[in-house]
């Protein structure tokens, strides 16, 4: 592999932020925040500049969409913003969206949530509800989607045992007991420490499922689906 330099960037997570490196004699120092693989990663692992990032690029786009709304269906305007909005703004969720994301950052992304499904429905002048709207568009709020997110996440961990790193930290966090068919998450994290690590924050929530996910290779996407469904659609749409 050659390193190439122009594209060379450091970024220290935890010391002194001032360091740097020196490769074929040129200095790279460290950055506060670099732009990875669609995500802005800063030093503090904060995720504001990320959630920052996201949704004034989804403010644009949802600008665009208002020009040439007229022109589609309900159901062609749900599409079009599922395609542009929110597979922008919840791309690779299961690494920064959790309930410790603060507040400030999920009032942002409920905006972003709610002004899309206004314009899903042609709700310019506001008269339906958030309850409303999430029913009406069958989407799910950024605290409920964050949870539904993870337990899928764990649930295919636990089918395909990858990635092994992943899953080797799965089993560190599961409390076993010969009561229970399906042994539940643990939190392991020490005071703040540790809270956005996924297995920690999701808790045992993960008790909700009636069905039988533990180390199960052929459980398939579709029973998964439908079974989280159960829990948080339900709960929203009911």
């Amino acid at each position: 592999m050659i390193c190439n330099i122009e594209k060379t960037e450091l970024i220290v997570f935890n010391g002194p932020s001032d360091l740097s490196v020196e490769i074929e004699g040129k200095e790279i120092k460290a950055s506060q925040s670099i732009r990875a693989l669609g995500l802005t990663i800063d030093n503090k692992l904060r995720w504001d500049l990320h959630v920052n990032n996201q949704t004034s690029r989804i403010t644009k786009v949802l600008n665009g969409i208002k020009i040439v709304k007229r022109k589609f269906e309900t159901d062609q305007l749900k599409k079009i913003v599922t395609a542009q909005v929110f597979s922008i703004l919840y791309y690779c969720d299961v690494v920064w969206l959790n309930p410790s994301l603060g507040l400030e950052n999920f009032k942002k992304l409920k905006r972003i949530h709610y002004a899309a499904l206004r314009i899903i429905q042609g709700d310019w002048r506001r008269n339906m509800s958030k309850t409303a709207l999430n029913k009406l568009t069958q989407r799910l709020p950024p605290e409920a989607w964050c949870k539904y997110s993870a337990y899928s996440l764990i649930l295919k961990i636990s089918r395909s045992k990858m990635p092994s790193n992943l899953w080797v930290r799965l089993n560190s966090n599961l409390y076993h007991n010969a009561r229970y068919q399906n042994p539940f998450l643990i939190d392991l994290s020490l005071k703040k420490v540790g809270k956005k690590i996924i297995f920690n924050w999701i808790g045992t929530e993960i008790k909700k499922l009636s069905i039988l996910w533990y180390n199960v290779p052929d459980l398939s996407d579709s029973v998964i689906r439908t079974s989280l469904k159960k829990i948080y659609y339900s709960e929203y749409f009911t």
